[in-house]
């Protein structure tokens, strides 16, 4: 699913620094039922493990509806050797997947591998984790309001279950059904933000954290600073090179 959609979701939910954008206090952990936690074999690959976890839309109410979140457990290339703690990788967006980027994962952390095993979540509403769903915003067809406007409505009360306190719990939950304990946890771009908020919200399932182009604490998720920028920038532009007929008016 391209990242325009639940980014538009997970924005509204980001607009302060990690360390107050979770609206609801930190859990200790979440512990998935049997009947919820899910894992076998991934087909065609015997060594690594594939699974999913029925999660609460909402941490602090258990008993409601679930949303079906997908993670992979990339083991170890050395199973012979002692087994490090794990590393969790993040992808940004917010919108991608990370289970398929596993590929380039094992590139990134090469030698690593050999003794701790890549544990991916596709966080929910991306991915196989029930990707929202709006044709319309995610093709670029009609008025981009209006399409904003019905994606919002389609999804309900439920745009406010896709934000970065729910996936951390999500993947805190995976955890425990796994059984492991402290992970070291890699992200980059958004993948950073969800990092920190998994941090600070279960410090004690963090060895290390990695933030790869972080973003700032006090970053503006809506990107309005970029895009004043950016409609200077054409205007400058189109003026030295005047041979911008009527862009300028429509920036």
């Amino acid at each position: 699913m391209p990242f325009g959609v639940l980014s538009l979701v997970v924005a509204a939910s980001c607009t302060t620094s990690p360390t107050s954008a979770p609206t609801s206090p930190p859990t200790p952990g979440p512990s998935p039922s049997s009947e919820a936690f899910h894992v076998q074999p991934c087909a065609g690959e015997s060594n690594d493990r594939c699974g999913w976890i029925d999660a609460p839309r909402r941490w602090a109410s258990p008993d409601d509806d679930t949303i079906r979140v997908r993670f992979r457990v990339v083991s170890r290339s050395d199973p012979d050797a002692a087994a490090q703690e794990p590393i969790v990788a993040m992808e940004g967006g917010p919108g991608y997947g990370s289970i398929g980027s596993v590929g380039s994962y094992r590139i990134l952390f090469g030698p690593l591998l050999q003794t701790r095993d890549l544990i991916v979540m596709d966080q929910r509403g991306t991915g196989g984790s029930e990707a929202i769903k709006c044709p319309d915003l995610q093709r670029g067809r009609g008025d981009y309001v209006d399409a904003v406007t019905a994606c919002a409505e389609q999804l309900g009360a439920n745009a406010n279950t896709y934000g970065s306190a729910a996936a951390a719990d999500d993947l805190a939950a995976i955890l425990a059904g796994l059984g492991v304990g402290s992970v070291n946890v890699y992200g980059d771009s958004y993948g950073t933000y969800l990092a920190q908020v998994f941090a600070l919200r279960h410090p004690e399932q963090v060895r290390a954290l990695v933030l790869d182009g972080a973003y700032d604490d006090d970053f503006d998720p809506f990107a309005r600073d970029a895009a004043g920028a950016l409609a200077r920038s054409w205007t400058t532009l189109c003026r030295r090179a005047g041979t911008c007929p009527n862009i300028s008016q429509d920036i």
